[in-house]
């Protein structure tokens, strides 16, 4: 089996080995915007803007002390700190939300001449509204993440995950294809839970403030927090209350401590419940904004890798 050093000159940011059997890492964007590709190996790649409809291939290589790339890819970018353009690097971006196509080749085995490959959603999945899919050239391979679905069973999601790694021979491509199930789809998205809580019950329980009608309100407010009792003392107040014109401002203030203390039951009701949902919410992004751990990992942030194929 014979091996080539590709130069540092000719490749500046990979000093990596490539072999005449191996074959190619491809990314097929089949959605409405473009993709944005860094190849992440013993050094950071160039950005390449994946158009729509296009693709991008590079053979498969390893890095200098073993193992495989990662390739980073966002469907969006934000300018980074001090760029005012397209950042030269993924890491000029305060919290990247990228898919990782990861794959390992060349490893002795068993078995070998292999390709192990890995899709990763760890750092987000900004794919979510139009799937992914990954397949190979002799049809051995077939992964899917339907659309929509924001933890796909096939990928990772979770820092400590370790059921999505697939495997092909070496001398095969790999295809994954961006949009797979609604071709033109507008990527983006799956960079976290949404944390909108059921506050709508919060303004009912305060419009029952008003003072125009204060035999009216207390009825709809006490009917959640206290028995039928209370109900009929303020029924009988206000009709002795409304004969006479001047003393209508003084009667109100009879019923407002009772209205005071259910309003005040009722909006703390209202307001415990929302904090519960949220927190629910709030776990998933933090899981998934971890940094990824797994075969390949991010440059710079972690160097734990998952283990030896």
């Amino acid at each position: 089996m014979h091996y080539s050093k590709i130069a540092l000159a000719a490749t500046p940011v990979f000093a990596a080995y490539v072999n005449a059997e191996y074959g190619n890492a491809i990314v097929k964007n089949s959605c409405g915007n473009a993709a944005y590709f860094w190849s992440c190996g013993d050094s950071e790649g160039p950005l390449v803007v994946i158009a729509p409809g296009s693709s991008h291939s590079e053979a498969y290589y390893t890095k200098s002390g073993g193992g495989g790339p990662s390739l980073k890819i966002a469907s969006s970018y934000a300018s980074g700190p001090k760029l005012g353009h397209a950042p030269a690097s993924i890491f000029d971006l305060p919290q990247p939300n990228i898919t990782q196509f990861e794959y390992t080749v060349g490893s002795p085995g068993p078995p070998a001449n292999m390709v192990w490959y890995d899709i990763s959603n760890i750092n987000g999945y900004p794919f979510v509204n139009g799937g992914l899919k990954m397949t190979s050239s002799d049809g051995s391979v077939n992964v899917a993440c339907p659309a929509g679905v924001q933890y796909c069973q096939s990928a990772y999601n979770a820092p400590h995950d370790d059921h999505a790694t697939g495997s092909a021979h070496q001398s095969n491509d790999l295809i994954l294809e961006l949009c797979s199930d609604t071709p033109g789809a507008m990527a983006g998205g799956g960079d976290g839970g949404s944390s909108s809580g059921g506050d709508t019950s919060a303004p009912e329980s305060s419009s029952a403030a008003p003072t125009p009608a204060p035999s009216s309100t207390p009825a709809k407010s006490s009917a959640s927090p206290d028995s039928g009792a209370p109900q009929e003392k303020v029924a009988v107040q206000a009709p002795a209350s409304t004969p006479s014109t001047t003393p209508a401002p003084p009667a109100p203030p009879a019923p407002s401590p009772a209205q005071a203390k259910e309003e005040d039951v009722v909006v703390y009701v209202t307001t415990t419940a929302p904090p519960e949902i949220v927190t629910v919410h709030a776990m998933a992004p933090k899981e998934k904004r971890h940094d990824h751990v797994h075969q390949h990992a991010h440059p710079k942030i972690n160097k734990k890798r998952h283990g030896n194929m």
